[in-house]
């Protein structure tokens, strides 16, 4: 008694310590996975967070750029269509050549009047003609012999003469009208003669109003919200446009970010800075400020967006907040099913443990008893056993069936063993006495045997010509029509093209000998089978014909469906084990197809692929 209790004790204890461990591994294994998987997703979501907000920034940067292209290439059009005017040109010329001066510039005088409104956002249009003289049109003042603001210098001439290109200057103020200031930005272009393109002409320079950048970089989502501003500069960080007008044709070198206001518009002020340059602008410290900018190939220009991430971030820390509660919760509810699962798993755990102990010592019948208060897993595992016991049980079955029919097959193989020389030299021996009593077509008989027999043994299974093939089943119909006392025609109809191709033996003589033994059995008109060989470019079709009794229905679908069933008899055996042979041998590249009704004969065709011996 005493040692059973003491048996119960030491059992007890290592129910304990298992459902101890239990515990602790689970609450390993989902505590800290569940910290690090909080922790990947907190850092997952914060980078999908910015690059979702990145990649609308340059999307929007990406339109801006599409939108200025479009812009400068409608300015650019009309551009084109003034330095490239024929008569615009002859008018300099003769300027340029002291002719007829005063009428030449009254009429280039006109005809910048009536470009110029053209476009509502083109202030002016300038011409300096190669012999320096210029002439304008001022749509500010309207006025074409008088501006304060239209300066443009030798500098700007020759830069512009000397290039093939159009030339964009950046904005500076130009002047002030009713307490507006006007910025203006310039497109200029040499004139082009097009008898003489290098010809030195002139320049003709158009100057545009700012406001078009602005309504560029307001065009955009990001432009219109309140978290971000847009602003342009060229590559000498010249400013090209800025939502702060007194900034533009200033150099952003002299600037730093001072102060970011986001109360409800979002604003950027840019101080000047007093003892340093920067290439690039500085963010003020704990200022959840991002800059991204894109630069224009066709401009030089770069359009930079700075934006305020404080909502961004706002919404990561709210999410990390979330986490954490998540976290808290679970981790309570988790202790609580720990708890009640270690219960469960243990008692579950000795029952696959004693049926497996069972198995182990040879009892196959064992099955595990599946109850409803197991756990999902220990219930799969009990269902996988009782699965591996049946399978195990059927295995050795099978091997106890397999092992008495191999004994079988042995003694049948032992039985079988005729030495094929025997035969062969047997035969000869017959056909030579047979020949001494002159008995012709019987010795002819015994050779088509010999020959057949010859054929069919030996390796029954390698591939053959054509020409040899049928030259096997000439002898062997040859012996059918001897043997039978139902004599039948046979035609041999083959493309002489085919003869040297490849087949496997012994692929016809199945369908040739259900056609004679059962397709002419009790035919009573005169009986033909015949076969064709066409040749079918990389394919070859064989054609078995018979005009005897034919198939049912039934006996077909059988065929084409290569069923074995008890009530066929050999032959029909052998033609499911011919099919059987072109699916191993061709694989899809082989086709069969049977066509037959009662009383009407049987059609084969048999396609095979056309194989030459390399």
């Amino acid at each position: 008694m005493f040692k059973l209790e003491k048996v119960k004790t030491i059992f007890e204890k290592e129910k304990e310590r298992l459902k101890y461990k239990l515990i602790v591994s689970f609450l390993v294994i989902s505590i800290i996975p569940f910290f690090i998987m909080q922790m990947i997703s907190y850092y997952s979501i914060t980078e999908n967070m910015k690059d979702n907000m990145q990649e609308l920034v340059n999307s929007n940067l990406i339109q801006t750029q599409k939108t200025l292209n479009l812009t400068l290439e409608s300015y650019g059009d009309l551009l084109y269509q003034i330095y490239s005017d024929e008569e615009i040109i002859q008018c300099v010329e003769n300027i340029n050549n002291n002719v007829d001066i005063e009428i030449n510039t009254n009429m280039l005088r006109r005809k910048l009047k009536k470009l110029c409104n053209a476009k509502s956002q083109i202030q002016a249009l300038t011409l300096m003609t190669d012999s320096g003289q210029t002439i304008f049109y001022d749509k500010l003042t309207s006025s074409s012999t008088k501006s304060s603001w239209i300066n443009i210098n030798q500098y700007n001439y020759e830069n512009v003469i000397k290039n093939n290109e159009r030339i964009l200057i950046p904005t500076r103020f130009a002047t002030k009208i009713e307490k507006y200031n006007y910025y203006i930005f310039h497109m200029a272009h040499r004139f082009v003669k097009n008898t003489d393109i290098d010809k030195r002409i002139g320049i003709i320079i158009m100057s545009i109003d700012a406001k078009v950048l602005n309504e560029i970089c307001n065009e955009n989502d990001l432009g219109n919200k309140k978290n971000g501003i847009t602003y342009i500069y060229d590559k000498y960080r010249n400013i090209v446009f800025f939502p702060d007008r007194k900034k533009m044709g200033r150099n952003l070198s002299y600037y730093h970010l001072e102060e970011v206001e986001n109360a409800k518009n979002f604003s950027v002020k840019l101080m000047e800075n007093n003892q340093y340059t920067t290439d690039q602008l500085e963010v003020p410290k704990n200022a959840h400020i991002g800059i991204t900018e894109l630069k224009d190939k066709k401009t030089n220009w770069t359009i930079e967006y700075i934006y305020d991430q404080s909502e961004l971030y706002r919404s990561i820390n709210l999410q990390r907040k979330i986490f954490l509660l998540v976290s808290f919760i679970t981790i309570n509810i988790l202790l609580l099913i720990i708890l009640g699962v270690t219960d469960r798993l243990t008692s579950s755990i000795r029952i696959i443990l004693k049926a497996m102990n069972s198995a182990g010592e040879g009892e196959l019948s064992v099955v595990i008893s599946i109850t409803e208060d197991m756990p999902q897993e220990i219930r799969l595992i009990a269902e996988h056993f009782n699965r591996m016991i049946a399978n195990i049980s059927d295995l050795v079955e099978k091997v106890k069936i397999i092992t008495l029919k191999q004994k079988e097959s042995e003694i049948k193989a032992l039985e079988a063993q005729i030495n094929p020389h025997f035969l062969y030299n047997t035969l000869d021996t017959i056909n030579w006495k047979i020949i001494e009593k002159e008995e012709y077509e019987i010795s002819n008989m015994i050779n088509s045997l010999a020959t057949i027999l010859r054929y069919a043994i030996q390796n029954s299974s390698e591939c053959v010509k054509i020409r040899e093939e049928l030259e096997w089943v000439k002898k062997y119909v040859y012996l059918q029509q001897s043997r039978l006392s139902v004599p039948f025609e046979f035609i041999l109809n083959v493309d002489e093209s085919v003869l040297e191709s490849m087949i496997h033996k012994l692929i016809l003589q199945p369908f040739l000998e259900n056609s004679i033994i059962h397709g002419f059995y009790n035919v009573d008109n005169t009986c033909l089978l015949c076969i064709e060989i066409k040749d079918e470019g990389s394919k070859i079709r064989i054609n078995i014909i018979d005009n005897g009794r034919g198939m049912d229905k039934e006996t077909i679908e059988k065929i084409k469906q290569n069923k074995k069933v008890n009530d066929l008899d050999d032959c029909h055996i052998g033609i499911d084990n011919v099919i059987g042979r072109l699916e191993m041998y061709y694989g899809s590249s082989a086709e069969f197809l049977i066509e037959s009704e009662i009383g009407k004969g049987v059609k084969i065709s048999i396609t095979l692929p056309k194989i030459l011996r390399k």
